[in-house]
């Protein structure tokens, strides 16, 4: 049984980095604000799944954020991102997980309705298959796990369009790996989406 490593990537919640299609609405410092809660509620869930091993892969690297490091439990690590775009990104830490011998867990930070259970069957999954999907509303996905590399589901990728899924979805079956994947979920990036929230959400940072 390989042992799971969940991964978290994420922008540095920075006023001015994170969350810019919600700054018109929430400010630079309220999108910042949004972005630590999400971040912390992410690394949370992570941690309570107690499936494996968890990082949290960082832009900027983590060795300028000091104070974000220590905020979190010590069994958490961090790694930065590599330079490029969203899919080489994700393609180097899927290829670096997967040849130290371990099923990866990608997720972002976006998605306030994952939970531990889908963590959880997400990772029960790849005992038994080849990929977990766990597809957004908006036609992306929050979550992605793998057994295996593969360079074509992150590259030549129409990243944030209606269609990352969709792609995703049909490159892994013309793989012919087994795939899990579960109902859509939904997650904030554009001012429209923050009425999805808890009236509380944005007061518990």
């Amino acid at each position: 049984m390989k042992p799971v490593r969940i991964v978290i990537m994420a922008k540095a919640p920075l006023p001015g980095l994170c969350k810019t299609r919600l700054i018109p609405v929430l400010g630079q410092e309220g999108a910042a604000a949004l972005a630590r809660q999400m971040l912390a509620n992410t690394i949370d869930i992570a941690l309570k799944s107690a499936v494996g091993q968890v990082e949290c892969c960082i832009t900027p690297s983590p060795e300028f954020l000091p104070d974000l490091v220590t905020r979190y439990p010590p069994e958490l690590s961090w790694s930065k991102q590599v330079d490029g775009d969203l899919g080489m990104k994700m393609a180097a830490i899927v290829s670096r997980v997967i040849d130290q011998g371990q099923s990866v867990i990608l997720i972002g930070t976006d998605c306030p309705g994952l939970t531990t259970l889908h963590i959880q069957n997400a990772a029960q999954w790849l005992q038994h298959g080849d990929a977990s999907l766990i597809p957004v509303e908006d036609g992306g996905y929050c979550l992605i796990g793998l057994n295996h590399y593969a360079a074509e589901l992150f590259s030549t990728m129409p990243w944030s369009t209606d269609k990352v899924a969709e792609i995703t979805r049909q490159r892994i079956v013309d793989l012919g790996w087994r795939l899990f994947e579960t109902e859509s979920l939904f997650d904030i990036d554009l001012p429209a989406d923050l009425s999805r929230l808890q009236p509380d959400y944005l007061n518990n940072n």
